[in-house]
């Protein structure tokens, strides 16, 4: 059964909707036709404070002329949609407004996760799984909370940049301390990264060379169910091989390694023969996989021959096994507040003072082609 479209905003409506932002309110579209997945995220913002669906359920079709109208900070989608089969809605919503944030929200089927990621590449920064399951209020409340804490999050970045852009007189930013990267040219490669992660990481392996000799691992926070696609992306995405890290299996040069989903993923060995461990320890940062197993064994294993990465993503998730890197002579760099798409996991280590570079993912590119070839000190 398919939920009635709302009609489009009228013009009287338009300067509200433009000042909620001043209000702390969050204005929101949500963008769909099924019922089944509609009705929970409606029900789910009736219970959020400041929210404000300035549009509901509409078509993928409609949203960009809805963005024309006034300030929305968050779009709720259902991927469902026959009409933006091949997601050809969000493109067209990010070219009228560059900053939205998307969020995703489908019921898990093998379908669904292939969209899904296609989504996140396009430029969608988040996704909520609805689960079908007899225990209905428990898989409401835990979608309910999930749904608005990430609206909550990505509204609240949404603001910031709002606000900094209006204001005549230039946020102050934390002075950023940059440290010397390693004299050592480094033996693997690591990435860290969670909201707005998987455009990035596809877009830099498309333009990353297959010239360097080290291996990469990356720790992707996302469900299981999106890591083969993620990895399936990534290899389409250049001349890489990226295959989800199986435990025991020795690290080979030139190859990617993605954690997969539910595991941590980590490194034991001597200067011989280093291998991928998968453990099922305690999330890390609300998080497995977490960033900060992989970084902290590597330090362990190969010391100053380390470089780390951190992009974008929410939290801290990193902060520690960074420190570790550093600790143990090696280097770390970070994705910029301007590029990221939440600037949390990398401020936390470039505020820390422990990075070397701190800029757009385009010039990391450039330090790590250069600092993977470097002549050793």
């Amino acid at each position: 059964m398919a939920l009635p479209s709302t009609p489009p905003t009228s013009r009287s409506s338009r300067s509200s909707l433009g000042s909620s932002v001043g209000g702390h309110s969050t204005n929101i579209i949500v963008a769909g036709k099924s019922e089944v997945v509609c009705k929970p995220i409606l029900e789910s913002l009736k219970t959020m404070a400041g929210a404000e669906v300035v549009a509901q359920p509409v078509t993928g079709s409609l949203v960009p002329g809805r963005l024309r109208q006034g300030h929305v900070d968050v779009v709720v989608m259902d991927i469902g949609m026959p009409e933006i089969d091949g997601l050809r809605a969000i493109p067209n919503m990010l070219k009228v407004d560059p900053d939205l944030k998307i969020i995703m929200v489908a019921t898990l089927t093998f379908r669904n996760v292939k969209i899904i990621m296609d989504g996140l590449v396009a430029g969608a920064v988040e996704i909520v799984t609805l689960p079908v399951s007899r225990h209905k209020k428990s898989i409401d409340s835990k979608f309910r909370l999930e749904l608005t804490s990430k609206i909550k999050a990505l509204a609240r970045v949404r603001r910031r940049r709002s606000d900094a852009k209006r204001t005549i007189v230039a946020p102050v930013k934390p002075k950023i301390q940059l440290r010397e990267p390693s004299s050592k040219r480094p033996e693997i490669i690591a990435i860290g990264s969670s909201t707005g992660g998987p455009r990035v990481l596809v877009s830099l392996f498309e333009q990353l060379p297959p010239v360097i000799p080290q291996p990469i691992l990356i720790t992707q926070h996302m469900p299981a169910s999106f890591m083969t696609q993620m990895a399936g992306h990534i290899t389409k995405a250049g001349k890489w091989v990226c295959e989800l890290a199986k435990d025991g299996e020795e690290l080979k040069s030139g190859r990617v390694y993605l954690a997969p989903g539910d595991v941590h993923m980590t490194v034991a060995g001597n200067s011989i023969r280093k291998r991928i461990r998968l453990t099922d320890d305690p999330p890390v940062n609300y998080c497995r996989p977490a960033v900060d197993p992989m970084f902290t064994s590597l330090a362990k294993v190969y010391g100053p021959r380390v470089l780390g990465i951190i992009f974008t993503g929410m939290g801290r998730d990193g902060l520690a096994g960074s420190r570790k890197i550093v600790e143990a002579g090696g280097t770390v760099i970070a994705q910029d507040e301007e590029s990221s798409i939440v600037w949390g996991m990398p401020a936390a280590v470039a505020e820390a003072g422990i990075c070397s570079k701190v800029d757009t993912p385009e010039a990391l590119l450039t330090f790590i082609l250069n600092f993977a070839r470097k002549n050793d000190g």
